[in-house]
């Protein structure tokens, strides 16, 4: 007769050593609780979530990615993920392999594995009481999650401003590193707020109904500044809802117990945020060229995320033809979109929108009512021409909570003497009548004046921020490229699209032309601002015609034009690929990125740029200059489309 076996865990929990280890774990715990108390009254937030500790003590962590490396250029951009990828049933179980088997008859083992196997139990269920102020649940602690890049200098300090300091009264330094993330250069009037008085002048006129210069510069003032707060109500949006955990772990009463990095294999910019966050998730193209996927697929659903106070991300599981690093997504050059973070079940068994779906949003202003409900949405279909209904009052009620302080979490960052009425204001504390410009900006549309980037650009201002290994590498580029007599104010930046375009969606010019239109232009600016243009910035695709340049370049030996009255600047280390292809890119897609972001950062350099409408990339370009991005004060740009020479007017076949 067969007799019942004895529980492996009642047979543990008889040896001495055992009981000893379990009463000393308990009586630690029991002090640790005690001496926190008081920590844990000074800090109160609500947002936390509760663990079911006798469920987590079966869970062996597996955390991390699970990308694909294999870079198929087969792939749809919007095909079904493989179902070997998940590693969760369908309803969100962990897998027998994620889970750790208390009743195995491991008869191999020895006495100190199951000391081992009662320590780490009891280690799971200490580190989940203790903490009080923002506690993970076990699914998205078991994962598999779609973890943010775990960059080496993203520290704990730079973490926690990013997302409390998308409101920039908050942490008293006006949003200084969530604007520092873009690509606009530090000195650029996006990343630096202005005197109250400067924006006050904007009804000044002359007596024959003509503005006058200081009406000018009140309008574009507040042209900038509208881009600014457009662009942080989308950072906010993306970050708001990491904000109580992000305290509980970085903050100035964090507890050792809410940091789960080195526990769980959690990165520093991974959170799984508050938990009645929502979400939508988009799908980004990798077949067509950088400017057409950021302008088909990236815009739109940063207006419907805002609409819908959702966080947007991208949809992650697809490898990209973008880049070639290890992740193969839009990390490997760019910030993550939030702190947010996914389980990959969940990312991928969003509800998706049908087509008919989108319209209707698009046409009514609000989500569908039966999706209402849904955690995650997923969206699929690109649009670059309709601007959904009601998006323009969307910003404004955004930009307006920027300047609410009556949000518990976000005051718990602002300093005492940020909020003193006996403080002098700070330039980013607005006053009403500052707002109520800006609202007016955004609500009459005439700002609307270059492909529609007033309303569509700090989506894609935001979507562009480089990651901090990339950013390192545009700032070398840009020190190594400019020498220290150069001066914004006298240069014309001409970057140079050819390579693949010229065969099917435009008429190419030859270099000599690019010269000729660089010297009307250079003639035409110095009537209007009395500046001497005496510095070319040029980038390009095509090797032929960054080497041209050599012909009008006087130390050349066999320079034609030695007397040309303009210097060039380039990037010597371009990549100049000749084409926008990138399935074509592969093993060397992150140093073709960087070489098109360092593009644009140089063409930011000038405060005259001529671009060509007919590349997506140039009007991206465009946009991030006319927005107050660059280093120009006052910045100028035009498109060969509408030269003022007929000769010199490009022509687009598409």
């Amino acid at each position: 007769m067969s007799t019942l076996k004895e529980p492996r865990i009642i047979s543990t929990l008889r040896k001495p050593r055992i009981l000893f280890i379990i009463v000393s774990m308990f009586t630690f715990s029991i002090f640790v609780i005690f001496q926190e108390k008081n920590t844990l009254q000074k800090f109160s937030l609500n947002g936390s979530l509760r663990f079911d500790s006798d469920e987590i003590a079966t869970i062996t962590i597996s955390a991390g990615n699970n990308y694909d490396d294999n870079d198929d250029d087969d792939v749809d951009d919007n095909d079904a993920v493989d179902e070997s990828k998940n590693k969760e049933d369908d309803d969100g179980n962990v897998p027998e392999d994620l889970v750790r088997d208390t009743d195995a008859d491991d008869s191999e083992s020895d006495g100190n594995d199951e000391v081992g196997d009662v320590v780490s139990i009891l280690a799971i269920e200490n580190s989940a009481s203790s903490c009080t102020k923002f506690e993970h649940s076990e699914k998205w602690l078991a994962g598999p999650r779609m973890s943010n890049s775990n960059e080496t200098d993203m520290s704990e300090e730079l973490a926690l401003s990013l997302i409390m300091g998308g409101m920039p009264r908050d942490i008293n330094n006006g949003s200084d590193d969530a604007l520092g993330q873009t690509m606009c250069f530090e000195q650029s009037r996006i990343r630096n707020w202005e005197p109250l008085k400067n924006y006050h002048n904007i009804t000044s006129a002359n007596p024959d109904g003509v503005a006058s210069e200081s009406a000018n510069t009140a309008n574009h003032s507040i042209r900038y500044l509208t881009h600014k707060l457009m662009l942080l109500a989308i950072h906010e949006n993306q970050h708001r809802p990491a904000k109580t955990e992000a305290l509980a772990r970085y903050g100035p009463d964090k507890e050792t117990s809410c940091t789960p990095e080195t526990r769980w294999d959690i990165g520093k910019f991974d959170f799984q945020c508050d938990p009645e966050t929502k979400y939508i998730v988009a799908e980004m193209g990798h077949r067509n060229g950088l400017g057409m996927v950021i302008k088909t697929n990236a815009v739109e659903p940063f207006f419907f995320s805002l609409m819908t106070d959702r966080v947007l991300l991208w949809n992650n599981i697809l490898p990209s033809n973008f880049f070639s690093c290890d992740r193969k997504d839009w990390q490997c050059s760019f910030m993550p979109m939030s702190p947010c973070v996914l389980t990959e079940a969940e990312m991928k068994n969003g509800t998706v929108m049908s087509s008919e779906e989108v319209i209707q949003f698009r046409k009514e202003g609000k989500l569908p009512a039966h999706l209402e409900d849904e955690r995650v949405v997923r969206l699929g279909t690109g649009n670059y021409r309709e601007e959904p209904k009601g998006i323009r009052e969307v910003f404004v009620r955004h930009i307006n909570a920027l300047f609410d302080r009556k949000r518990e979490v976000d005051n718990a960052m602002i300093s005492s003497d940020a909020s003193s009425e006996s403080t002098p204001k700070q330039l980013w504390n607005l006053d009403p009548a500052t707002l109520e410009m800006v609202k007016n900006e955004i609500l009459d549309g005439s700002s609307d004046s270059y492909h529609q980037w007033f309303i569509w650009g700090p989506g894609l201002m935001y979507m562009l921020r480089p990651n901090l290994r990339l950013r390192t590498r545009l700032d070398q580029v840009i020190e190594d490229s400019v020498p220290k007599d150069f001066n914004p104010n006298k240069s014309i930046g001409i970057p140079i699209r050819a390579g693949d375009k010229c065969s099917r969606e435009q008429r190419c010019y030859e270099f000599e032309k690019y010269v000729q239109v660089a010297e009307e232009m250079g003639a035409k600016r110095r009537n209007q601002t009395s500046n001497i243009y005496d510095t070319i910035v040029l980038t390009s695709d095509s090797r032929d015609m960054v080497e041209s340049r050599l012909n009008y370049t006087s130390s050349h030996p066999n320079a034609t034009h030695p007397d040309f009255p303009f210097r060039f600047l380039i990037n010597e280390n371009d990549t100049m690929q000749g084409h926008g292809s990138p399935q074509k890119y592969q093993s060397r897609a992150d140093d073709i990125m960087a070489s098109t972001l360092a593009a644009m950062k140089m063409q930011m350099l000038a405060e005259t740029v001529v671009s060509n409408s007919c590349s997506n990339f140039h009007k991206v370009l465009a946009g991030f200059h006319v927005s107050g991005c660059g280093m120009a004060k006052e910045p100028y740009s035009e498109s060969l489309q509408s030269n003022d020479n007929p000769q010199l007017r490009m022509r687009c076949f598409v």
